[in-house]
C-alpha cells in the first residue's frame, strides 16, 4: 500500500506550511530519509525527509500551495502501484481545475464543504470573505484538496466577463469596487479600473510567496488592532559605562562582545516580570493571557524578510547568557537553521534600527503580543544639567501596544521603568 505523506506538524503553535520546492518529481525513486521537499512555516524554511522508500507516485499540493498541518501532500510507493481512493479523488480534482476563469466558471460547482459541515479555506481567503460579507459555502474552490484561496472570493464576486477582463488586463479584483447588484463586479467596473489607472508602467509584478507572503499576511492581522506609540529619550551614560566593564570578561569567557541590543534585552525582561500582569501577555480572541514566562523576542532583519527568534525566560538569564543566547539564533537565523519552537512563545518583542541611523519609528506590536519596543540609534547630544550643558549618549526609544489591552499610562510607566533601570545599572544586580 502507497505511503501517504502528510504537510508535518513542525511546532505547537504550527496551523500550516507552504510548499517552497520539490526535489523529486512524479515518477523519481527516493531512499527512506533522503530530502524530499522544502516547507515553509511562519518564516521558517525547513527541509521534509521521505517517510519510506519507493517512487514517488503522486504529487498533491505544488509548489507554493499552503496546506493545513496532517493534510496529504504526496504519495510514495512501488512503481505502478495505485494510491489509494481518497488520493485518486483529490488527484482527479486538481486535474479539473484550470487556470482560465471562463473554465472555472463553466465547470460544475465543486464544494469546499469539508468534514462536520467545516469549509476548507485559507486564512486570506476566510479574511476577504468576512470583510465583503461572503458566505464561504457558496464559493467554488479552486485550491489544493477543494480548499478556497483568496482569488476564488474575489472572482465569486465578479461576473465572468469581468474575471475576464480583469485576468487580461492584469487587474486585481480584489481591488476593485463592485457596482452590481449585492457589489458584485462588473465589466464597467474593472473598465473604469482601467481608464484610472491610464497607461500601465513597464515593469514585472511578482507574486507574493514564502516569507514575503507570510510577513505580509501577519502584518495585515497585526495592524487591525489600535496601536499606539510612546516616545521616550534615554540617558545612555550608565549603558556606556558597564558595557566596556562587562566587554573582556565576556567576550574572553564566550568570543562575543556583549552589544547594547542585549543590555537592552536583560532591562526588558526585569521590567516584564515586573509588570507582568499587564505586559507580559497575549491578546487572543477569547481574552487576554497573562505568560507565566518572560520569553523576548529579538527581530533580525534577512535579505528577503524578517524573522523573530525567542530567547525563552529571558528574566532568569545572565547579560553573558543572553548575549550567547542572542548571537547563537542570529546566526540560525542568517543560516536560515531556527527551529519552529524557537520563533515561537514570545511574549514581548525588541526591534532595533539604530545601527541604520534611525531615532525613532513606530514599530508593529508582533500580535498576539501586546507591546513592542523599538530601538533607535545611539548617539552624543548636548543636554542641559543642573543648569550647565553638557555631552550625554543618549537613545530614543519607541514603545508600540495594543490599545485593547494596554493603556496609554500602564504603557507609560512601563516605558518609564525601562528608562530607571536603563539609566542605573546598579538595579539589574
Amino acid at each position: 500500500m502507497a505511503t501517504e505523506l502528510l504537510m508535518p506538524k513542525l511546532g505547537m503553535t504550527m496551523e500550516e506550511g507552504t510548499i517552497v520546492t520539490w526535489f523529486k518529481k512524479v515518477g523519481d525513486s527516493v531512499a527512506e530519509g533522503e530530502i524530499l521537499l522544502e516547507i515553509l512555516t511562519d518564516k521558517v524554511n525547513m527541509e521534509v525527509e521521505a517517510p519510506a522508500a519507493g517512487q514517488v507516485l503522486a504529487i498533491i499540493a505544488a509548489e507554493g500551495d499552503i496546506v493545513e498541518v496532517n493534510k496529504p501532500i504526496a504519495y510514495i510507493g512501488q512503481p505502478g502501484e495505485k494510491v489509494d481512493s481518497h488520493a485518486a479523488q483529490i488527484l482527479k480534482t486538481e486535474e479539473q481545475h484550470t487556470v482560465q476563469v471562463a473554465a472555472t466558471t463553466a465547470a460544475p460547482v465543486q464544494s469546499a464543504e469539508g468534514i462536520g459541515g467545516k469549509v476548507k479555506a485559507s486564512p486570506a481567503a476566510k479574511r476577504a470573505a468576512r470583510e465583503d460579507g461572503i458566505d464561504l459555502r457558496a464559493v467554488p474552490p479552486s485550491g489544493p484538496g477543494g480548499r478556497i484561496i483568496a482569488i476564488d472570493v474575489a472572482n465569486y464576486k465578479a461576473s465572468p466577463l469581468a474575471q475576464k477582463i480583469a485576468q487580461d488586463k492584469g487587474v486585481e479584483l480584489a481591488e476593485v469596487a463592485g457596482t452590481g447588484i449585492g457589489g458584485k463586479i462588473m465589466k464597467n467596473d474593472v473598465e473604469n479600473v482601467l481608464v484610472k489607472a491610464g497607461p500601465k508602467a513597464k515593469g514585472v509584478r511578482k507574486p507574493l510567496a514564502g516569507m514575503r507572503k507570510v510577513i505580509a499576511d501577519h502584518m495585515a492581522d497585526a495592524w487591525a488592532a489600535p496601536h499606539v506609540t510612546h516616545n521616550m529619550e534615554v540617558d545612555m551614560s550608565g549603558m556606556v559605562e558597564l558595557r566596556k566593564k562587562l566587554i573582556p570578561g565576556i567576550e574572553k569567557r564566550i568570543g562575543v562582545k556583549p552589544s547594547y541590543n542585549d543590555l537592552i534585552i536583560k532591562v526588558v525582561a526585569k521590567a516584564l516580570r515586573e509588570y507582568q500582569q499587564v505586559i507580559n501577555a497575549r491578546l487572543h480572541s477569547d481574552g487576554l493571557e497573562i505568560c507565566d514566562e518572560v520569553n523576548v523576542g529579538m527581530a533580525v532583519a534577512l535579505p528577503n524578510g524578517l524573522v523573530v527568534p525567542v530567547i525563552k525566560n529571558a528574566d532568569t538569564l545572565s547579560i553573558e547568557q543572553i548575549t550567547k543566547r542572542a548571537k547563537e539564533l542570529a546566526v540560525q537565523a542568517k543560516e536560515g537553521k531556527l527551529l519552529p519552537d524557537e520563533m515561537s512563545g514570545g511574549t514581548f518583542t525588541v526591534t532595533n534600527l539604530g545601527m541604520y541611523g534611525i531615532d525613532t519609528f513606530s514599530p508593529i506590536v508582533n500580535a498576539p503580543e501586546v507591546c513592542i519596543l523599538g530601538v533607535g540609534q545611539l548617539q552624543e547630544k548636548v543636554v542641559v544639567k543642573d543648569g550647565e550643558m553638557i555631552i550625554q549618549p543618549r537613545m530614543s526609544l519607541s514603545l508600540s501596544f495594543d490599545h485593547r489591552a494596554v493603556d496609554g499610562a500602564q504603557a507609560a510607566e512601563f516605558l518609564r521603568r525601562i528608562k530607571e533601570l536603563l539609566e542605573d545599572y546598579l538595579q539589574l544586580i
